[in-house]
This record gives C-alpha cells, sequence and structure tokens, in this order.
C-alpha cells in the first residue's frame, strides 16, 4: 500500500469511531432521559438529542481525521498495511480514555465507596490509571494490529457495524434538519 489514505480505509476507521461515540452518547442519552421527562417536554428532549447527534457526527469525524493522519504518519510499515485494523483499535483506545476522562471527575463523589481510601486518594489512583491507560491503550492497539487473529476479529467487527452507523447516520441528518429548522424560526 503506498502512502496515500484510500476511502475504504477512512471510512473503516470513520465507522469504529462513529460506533464509540454514538453508542456512549446514546448511553448517555438514555441514562438521562427519565429524569428530563420530569422537567422537559418533548420538543425540547428532541432538540437536546438533535444538538447531540450533529455533535457526536462532528467528533467522529474528527477522531477519524485524527486517528487516521497518526496511524498514517507512524513510520511503522506493518501499520500501514493494516491502516484500518490499526485505526479501529486506536479509536477504540481514544472512546475508552475519553470515558475514562469524562468520570475523572465524578470520582470524588463516588469516593465513599472505598473506606479504605481518601476522596483525594481516589482521584489520584483515577489520575494514575487515566495517564497509564493514554499510554498503554493505544501503544497496545498498534501492537495487536499485526496480529492474525486480532485482524481477522476487527475486520469482522468493521464489517458489521455498517447498518448501525448508517442508522447513526441517518439520526444525525435528522438531527441537523431539526437543529436548522428550530434555529430558522
Amino acid at each position: 500500500m503506498n502512502q496515500r489514505i484510500y476511502f475504504k480505509e477512512f471510512t473503516e476507521i470513520f465507522l469504529c469511531a462513529a460506533f464509540f461515540s454514538y453508542t456512549w452518547m446514546m448511553f448517555i442519552f438514555l441514562w438521562d432521559l427519565p429524569a428530563f421527562l420530569f422537567y422537559l417536554n418533548l420538543q425540547e428532549i428532541l432538540g437536546y438529542l438533535s444538538y447531540q447527534l450533529m455533535f457526536t457526527l462532528g467528533e467522529s469525524l474528527l477522531v477519524s481525521v485524527l486517528v487516521t493522519a497518526l496511524v498514517a504518519l507512524l513510520p511503522i510499515k506493518r501499520i500501514k498495511a493494516h491502516l484500518s485494523i490499526a485505526g479501529g483499535l486506536l479509536a477504540f483506545s481514544f472512546a475508552v480514555i475519553n470515558i475514562i476522562f469524562k468520570y475523572l471527575g465524578k470520582i470524588g463523589d463516588w469516593a465513599y465507596a472505598l473506606p479504605f481510601v481518601s476522596a483525594d486518594g481516589a482521584v489520584q489512583i483515577a489520575i494514575g490509571f487515566f495517564m497509564f491507560a493514554s499510554i498503554a491503550l493505544p501503544i497496545l492497539s498498534i501492537a495487536l494490529a499485526n496480529h492474525p487473529a486480532v485482524t481477522r476479529r476487527v475486520k469482522n467487527f468493521i464489517n458489521s457495524l455498517y447498518p448501525l452507523v448508517g442508522l447513526y447516520l441517518f439520526a444525525s441528518v435528522a438531527g441537523i434538519a431539526v437543529v436548522v429548522i428550530r434555529n430558522a424560526q
């Protein structure tokens, strides 16, 4: 494979990034939905969901571009042969790091569950875990990208994402239309 990034590889990296971003966004939205039902009407809930879908589409595109650039710039030739696999694994590792980072601020709230650790100690443990994950997960994903069993499983996983991400993209287009119509009024 030469140095150019082909559309197929970028699409496969986008599928992984979009799957993790949209699934996490839908999990958070459904988690917050019971609280929304108490103080928001249906139009406001759909507006909130529309903004979330629009933001998640932008986030997925940004992560895809960053991961593609990172993988393409790596000097390792074996990685370039499995660009979409390495990119998919990197997108997964960035999703995990993002989830850990989003909940770093909430660790002091649930530190009472660890009676042997103070709240400050729990935050320090979480920051250490975040730093470890930020370094170890990308290195591990790049190291595993050339393994045949991992390559086969990740390729099968990526191929199974097409219908689901298609639904997510359709929902994003509908969300963008709702945002445009709401803001035009």
